[in-house]
């Protein structure tokens, strides 16, 4: 069995099972690689609950490999001068994808497959590392726009000053790419209303609600400074909720970028609804930016 290979750092990971979101997964992996300039590790995470119980004696893994092997092939169909590097593992898909996420710059995952509940609109898997990985997380959803007649920008959500990072990376993303920004802030009025200056109780309550969502987003932009500065930023202020805005977002989007706050241990997934919202119905590939 390969074993974790600490020489890896920065580069792209990808997890395969042999399912059918392997494809999108393992291509977007393979081009995000080669625009970054770095190694893709292609890992498949052989669960030994599952393939003791499943597989003939002495089969040393041999499907295990096979899996690995034919992703890195279709890696390299996509960007021939790849470094690959085929990782098999004794783990569990999520404990050896999040235990990788700790080095790669990128963890990539389908978005489904990879684990035992296939019916879900997201997989358990790409759940579990949008809500504990150590680093970005792309969840493949959807097929990307493909060739310049019809790129389209990388929509990024912005609710308040906490989701910087994640536009930085949206520059970034975007800069790799050649295509622009559209930063989203979704807004609602308030149940009850708040007092405001003088200069916003002459004005309707949709007014004033509108004109300080777009103050709130455009502080926030103007705090990004130069990240990229060859990259267009269009703000787009919106009402409706977060989510629903977003995924509306998403089917005019060559990638949609979201911040994930990490919250304390404990039960469940630990990712805030609008994230979730996001994932699972987002129609393009999604990258999660954790933020504290």
């Amino acid at each position: 069995m390969d074993q974790r290979i600490p020489h890896l750092s920065g580069h792209v990971v990808v997890g395969v099972d042999g399912s059918a979101g392997d494809d999108l997964a393992v291509r977007l992996a393979a081009e995000e690689a080669a625009r970054r300039k770095v190694p893709l590790q292609v890992l498949h995470a052989a669960d030994p609950a599952e393939h003791d119980l499943l597989s003939v004696p002495d089969d040393d893994y041999a499907d295990a490999h096979a899996v690995v092997d034919r992703a890195a092939a279709s890696a390299l169909a996509v960007a021939p001068s790849l470094d690959v590097e085929k990782t098999v593992v004794r783990a569990t898909p999520v404990g050896a994808l999040l235990d990788v996420s700790a080095d790669a710059g990128l963890t990539v995952v389908g978005s489904r497959g990879l684990g035992p509940v296939s019916g879900l609109l997201v997989g358990s898997v790409g759940l579990a590392l949008a809500a504990r990985g150590r680093g970005p997380v792309l969840i493949a959803r959807g097929e990307p726009a493909q060739g310049p007649a019809r790129r389209h920008p990388v929509v990024v959500g912005v609710a308040g000053p906490e989701c910087r990072p994640a536009v930085e990376e949206a520059l970034r993303q975007a800069a790799r790419r050649g295509v622009s920004v559209r930063a989203v802030h979704a807004w609602s009025l308030p149940l009850v209303p708040r007092p405001g200056p003088t200069s916003d109780a002459r004005r309707s309550p949709v007014a004033a609600t509108r004109a300080h969502a777009r103050a709130r987003l455009a502080r926030v932009l103007g705090d990004v400074g130069d990240t990229e500065p060859a990259v267009r930023l269009h703000q787009d202020v919106v009402r409706d909720s977060p989510a629903r805005a977003l995924v509306g977002a998403s089917d005019h989007a060559e990638l949609l970028v979201v911040a994930a706050r990490r919250r304390p241990p404990g039960p469940g997934m630990h990712l805030g609804p609008v994230t979730h919202g996001v994932l699972s119905r987002a129609r393009c590939p999604i990258l999660v930016v954790p933020v504290e």
